[in-house]
């Protein structure tokens, strides 16, 4: 469908009906422009380091990085509760990201439908330009002649504008696309990767608490810091 271009005969070019000619590929063109301000205003990525912010946020106050160097001087009763506690937030945190991961995704679908379309809209316009010209090339030179030539003019620098407009609709979907698609691949393998490491180490040590354990589960705590603070940035 997106595809199929609409073929351009000289019984849509008299002048009674030029005002109006390739229209409906100008409304179209404007329609998808207002959808993609529209996105731009909703602002996704910046949803997502909202959200990247409040989990770093949470991992300092439920992580377990602030009881590193103090096993032994704490109960493990306090420390497996604390253990609970983290576990938690680090699903919380997972599911955020999932959300995040799922939301990006599916602006980036839109975002290729929206380019196809002017991808499209571009195409129709360039054979209504050309169909327009050549008509123009070979009507009959009458006495409207003159102020059909005026009109005719308009309407192809009117198409040609039109082209324009798409043409930088295009390349700020192309901008929007590379940057979700990025921080949607940081953020999905932070969360399949980095974060089923500190589930795993949380598990471990609640099991049994050591020093050793919660070193490891301190050190991915600082990781995932690390790489939200480099995602957010």
């Amino acid at each position: 469908m997106l595809n199929s271009t609409k073929k351009y005969t000289p019984d849509m070019m008299t002048f009674e009906l030029l005002p109006s000619y390739a229209g409906d590929v100008q409304k179209r063109i404007a329609d998808t422009s207002d959808m993609l301000f529209r996105i731009q205003q909703d602002r996704m990525p910046d949803k997502a380091i909202n959200v990247l912010t409040l989990a770093s946020d949470q991992l300092k106050i439920n992580g377990l990085a602030k009881y590193k160097g103090f096993v032994g001087t704490i109960s493990y009763a306090r420390l497996i509760d604390n253990a609970e506690k983290a576990d938690k937030e680090a699903q919380r945190i997972s599911d955020s990201f999932q959300e995040i991961y799922i939301g990006l995704y599916k602006e980036n679908m839109l975002l290729d439908t929206m380019k196809q379309v002017l991808e499209c809209c571009i195409q129709e316009l360039n054979e209504a330009s050309a169909a327009l010209s050549e008509h123009m090339k070979n009507k009959d030179k009458d006495t409207d002649w003159k102020y059909y030539q005026i009109l005719a003019d308009k309407k192809i620098n009117d198409l040609v504008i039109s082209a324009n407009i798409a043409s930088q609709g295009i390349m700020m979907i192309s901008d929007m696309y590379t940057r979700n698609s990025a921080m949607s691949q940081r953020i999905d393998s932070l969360n399949v990767n980095t974060l089923v490491l500190w589930r795993a180490g949380i598990a471990e040590l609640r099991n049994a608490p050591d020093k050793d354990k919660i070193d490891k589960v301190c050190g991915v705590e600082d990781v995932i810091s690390a790489a939200i603070a480099n995602i957010t940035r």
